[in-house]
């Protein structure tokens, strides 16, 4: 299959140590999403990261310095396992009414009512991954805080879904953001799709 060139900006000897036999990997991936692309564009012969492999995922995470439990709201309970229920309890937060609002391939999401130390009572969404999946938080508050840094990236720096917090358990992850009341992307998709409209460049980009 074809490739693409695409660089990690991986700490040096990172790949060495993910794969000591040689510095890149060729890696089969589907590029069929590409066929609109002409093909003078394409580098067939180049290596391709693959952004889904799980062990270069977790050797980027081991190498980050400082480590990722140095940012700001990550949470990890390495001993101990979160059983989902009506209220449960996120290291100083307790989260009651507990609704499942939401399902992918990949997580669930469920709202619920965080009561704070201080009794604050806030509305919040929870997207609940099994394994825990630590990388999407990592990747949504890095790119807003490269974001926040660069003039021009920093006017489109909220279309980045901020997270509050994540509690990674042994057996699962809980990413916290806030609630929105404008329902999930498959709502808007169900309501274009049942009135017969086309969805605008702007709300795709949105």
């Amino acid at each position: 299959s074809s490739g693409i060139n695409a660089e990690w900006p991986l700490r040096p000897g990172i790949h060495e140590t993910l794969f000591p036999d040689k510095t890149n990997r060729d890696i089969q991936v589907d590029v069929g999403f590409l066929k609109r692309v002409p093909r003078t564009s394409l580098a067939p012969t180049e290596p391709v990261t693959d952004p889904y492999d799980q062990d270069l995922i977790e050797c980027i995470i081991q190498s980050l310095d400082p480590p990722l439990f140095f940012k700001p709201h990550y949470n990890q309970f390495e001993d101990e396992e979160l059983i989902p229920k009506r209220e449960v309890t996120l290291g100083r937060m307790t989260v009651k009414n507990i609704t499942k609002i939401g399902e992918g391939a990949f997580a669930k999401v469920y709202s619920g009512d965080c009561l704070m130390d201080g009794g604050t009572v806030s509305p919040k969404a929870f997207k609940i991954q099994s394994p825990p999946a630590p990388w999407e938080f990592y990747i949504l508050t890095e790119l807003r805080e490269r974001m926040s840094k660069d003039e021009i990236a920093h006017e489109v720096r909220d279309m980045i879904l901020p997270m509050s917090s994540i509690h990674v358990y042994r057996n699962l992850s809980v990413l916290t953001t806030c609630l929105y009341g404008e329902g999930s992307l498959l709502d808007m998709m169900n309501h274009y799709r049942n009135t017969q409209r086309v969805v605008s460049q702007t709300v795709i980009c949105t």
